[in-house]
Order: C-alpha cells, then structure tokens, then sequence
C-alpha cells in the first residue's frame, strides 16, 4: 500500500512540475507576441532566456517534493524572486523608465550567465558536500527552555529598535523571525495561555504595519511568506496563510500606485512622520489617487505606479555600472568587502568601528545622490558589486564561489531532518538571503556571528534552567 501511495505521490508530483513548466513556457511566448509595450528583439529574448533559466529549479523542486531533504524551498524562492527582478520588467517598463536609468542589454546577457553558473556551482556541490545540519535546540527540549529562547529573542528584537545600525540590529530581524516561528508551534500545541495570546498577536500586527510603512514591499512579504512556512512547517491551520495573503493583496493594491510619491514625502522631506502619520498619509495619498483616477488619459501606461517597476532596480544597477565602469569610474578592486574583516567585532567592544556606508559611496560615486545627500543610501545587489570589483570575470567567478556557500548554507541551515526549533532558527538565519539587492558585507557579513550568538543563547539558557 505505501509503495502505490509513493508511486501516485510522485506521479502526481511530476504531472504538476510538467503543467508548471507548460505555463510558463506558455507565459514566454505570450510575452513574445503580445507584449504589453514596445521592447527590443535582444531584450525581449534575453528576458525569455531568464524566465526559462529560474523556472528550471522551482520545476526540479516540484518534480522531487517528496524526495526533498530541504526544510524550505530556499533557492526555490530565490528563483521566484529573480524571474521578477530578470525575467518580466522588460516586458512591462520602458527601456528608459528603470530605476537607475536605460537597461542595457548586455545586463541581461551578463546576469543570465551568472545565475547560469550560479545554479551549475550549487547543484553540483550540494550533492558533494557531507556536512551534517546543525542541530541548534535538541529534538526532545522541554517547553521551559524554548519559551525562554523564544522570550529572549523578542527582547533582542525589542532592544535593536535602538541599535538600527549595530550588530544587535542583526540580531533583533533574525530573533524576531525565531520568536513568531515558535509561538506559531506553541500556539498550535496549545502551550499558550491567554495572556500570551494577548501579547502575540499585537506584536505581529505591530511589525506588519512598521514594515508596510518603510515605503518598500519586500519586508512586509517577506514576513507574511516566513509565517506562511511556519504555518506550514507546524501543520497549524492554513486559514491564516489564505488571510495573510488577502492582507497582502489588499495593501499591495492600495499602496503601489502610491508608492513614489509616499517615499519622496516620508524618505526625502524634512518632516519626521510618525507610523500614525504614514498611515493617514497612505489613505490620503490613495483617496487623492482615486481622484485622478477619475480623469481619462490618453496614455494609459503606468511607469513607476506599476508593481514591476520596483523590480526593475538590479537590472537598471547593472545597466548603470556595466557603462560607467572602468571608462569613468575606475574599478574597486575589492574595497566593497573590506567591512567583512571588521564585520565579525561587535560595536559593543570597538564603540568606533567605522561604519558601513557602501551605500552612500556607491550613490555618490556613479552619481545617483549627491555628496551633500547624507539620508539617502543606494543598494548595491551582489552581481553589480562583482562587477564594480573586479569586472565581467569577477561576476563569474564571484557566482562560483556563490553557488558553494548556498550550497553550503543548505546543508547547515535547511534540513528537514532536525527539531522544529531548529528548522525555525535555520530558516530564520538565511531566510534574508533569498534577494541579493544590497551588497555581500551587509547581506552576509553577520551570518556567522549571529549564529555562534544564537548557539550561545540556547546554552546559557539551559546552563541557568538545569541549575
């Protein structure tokens, strides 16, 4: 009887990763022949090219979900991420209407063959590696010391409000990823009392509107889609996953037409408004956009108010650089990563440790900000940093090196075979790696001492409770 439910599961599993694989196949030629804008040949093929290449892993993951040793489609998702940031806003946005300015194809051709080798490095040593995962909290751990760590967590997370540009910072966005996933399972086991309840749920919408009024979307989601997996992860009632996602269609509608004009008076304006203040000014901006509205307009493309827009920044960056470097700005030759060296102290035992502002330096640097723009940071994604490096060789190289430390990070961190604990904690750690659109020290330099952190936490915790 097991080996015909086998058999019909993974049938079943190849018929859906073969549908999957027909759509967006269909999607492709869709986008060839009936594009919604004008768009060169070479982009237009180019950007099937990237659509093809990410799908490929989403269909592997698919065809093997029940052979899958992962804890979560890790590279799966990073491969979501990059169809929309590669594949379609060549399709949807003006050539001249990216972010940073004209998308260049040879951005295109120059991504696609670094994700290409990104993905050949990572498949090929994720089945070379021996490395068994880390098993951060013991299977049979009792309640007491998880609703201590999990308790810990929340109150790093509360602390780094105050620390936003510290190491506790990185602490508090990993710790605060660990606290909802545990209290998601206890919930469900019903190791809650009401009381904790009465915290929980505060705690999570307070995050929810902080992070839907930063101005960007890729925070809010990526919170409803970590729940989402919790959710998953401890069988807990899916109904909350489906609420979840209607939240976040529901803002997405409201705030993406809005979303310019929000930034410019909450990010560049002198005023410091409150999140009460963002809030009222989110419904007043979309009341005034409902207005407009209103009027008939005889060009009805939507430019920066279309949601595509915002991922057409890693495009636009490479653009940028692959035409400004070396003929105007002369190669880094590596000084982006130097903060890796100092990345490991924290500013707790050097209180003058110098600051990481490779987003300042790059800005001014290939002219986006002026010098005089101290408020204003420009994100560096990992490829245009490998560019701005060491050139087209350096990307290449750089996604070789890439593709084995994911797969590294995947046997260590996202295995099905630890302790829900410990599949949450993983999780959390390299969930945020899952978009490369700021530069390697700030995405990966804490990687490593957040972990030994967490390690340590877990140890004293116990090392106090078996006293």
């Amino acid at each position: 009887m097991d080996t015909i439910y086998k058999y019909r599961s993974q049938t079943l599993n190849i018929s859906i990763a073969n549908v999957f694989f027909v759509v967006m196949i269909a999607l492709c030629i869709y986008l060839k022949y009936y594009h919604p804008i004008d768009v060169a040949e070479g982009l237009q093929n180019w950007s099937i090219a990237h659509i093809i290449l990410h799908s490929i892993p989403i269909y592997i993951y698919i065809k093997k979900f029940d052979k899958q040793q992962t804890n979560f489609p890790f590279i799966e998702t990073f491969a979501i991420f990059n169809i929309l940031h590669y594949g379609l806003p060549a399709f949807f946005i003006k050539t001249f209407d990216f972010q940073l300015g004209n998308l260049d194809l040879t951005a295109l051709i120059v991504t696609f063959y670094a994700h290409l080798i990104f993905y050949a490095s990572y498949y090929f040593f994720r089945q070379t590696w021996k490395i068994r995962p880390i098993e951060f909290i013991p299977p049979k751990t009792s309640v007491l010391p998880l609703k201590a760590y999990a308790y810990v967590t929340l109150i790093i997370y509360i602390i780094s409000y105050f620390f936003r540009d510290s190491f506790i910072y990185q602490i508090g966005y990993v710790g605060f990823y660990i606290f909802v996933g545990f209290f998601i399972n206890f919930w469900k086991d019903g190791y809650l009392n009401r009381f904790e309840k009465i915290i929980f749920v505060p705690i999570i919408i307070q995050d929810i509107i902080v992070r839907a009024g930063y101005g960007i979307i890729t925070p809010l989601a990526l919170l409803l889609f970590f729940i989402a997996l919790c959710i998953v992860i401890s069988k807990s009632n899916r109904i909350f996953i489906a609420i979840g996602l209607a939240f976040f269609v529901w803002f997405y509608t409201i705030f993406t037409p809005i979303k310019a004009e929000f930034r410019t008076k909450t990010w560049y304006e002198v005023n410091d408004y409150t999140m009460l203040d963002k809030l009222v000014l989110i419904q007043d901006l979309y009341n005034q956009e409902k207005k407009k509205n209103t009027i008939a307009y005889i060009d009805n493309y939507p430019g920066k108010k279309q949601f595509l827009w915002r991922f057409s920044y890693q495009l636009s960056t490479m653009s940028m650089v692959i035409n400004k470097t070396p003929d105007i700005v002369p190669y880094w030759k590596g000084i982006s990563y130097l903060p890796l060296i100092t990345k490991f102290i924290p500013r707790v035992f050097w209180s003058n440790k110098p600051e990481e502002n490779m987003g300042y330096v790059f800005g001014v640097t290939y002219g986006v900000i002026s010098s005089n723009n101290t408020r204003t940071a420009i994100n560096t994604p990992i490829i245009p940093e490998l560019y701005i490096n060491f050139g087209y060789q350096g990307v290449y190289i750089g996604c070789i090196l890439l593709g084995i430390l994911y797969s590294v990070l995947t046997r260590l961190f996202n295995s099905n075979k630890v302790s829900y604990s410990s599949k949450i904690i993983g999780m959390a750690l390299i969930f945020p790696l899952v978009i490369w659109e700021s530069n390697f020290s700030l995405i990966f330099g804490s990687l490593l001492l957040v972990t030994i952190i967490l390690i340590l936490i877990f140890k004293m915790i116990i090392g106090v409770l078996e006293k």
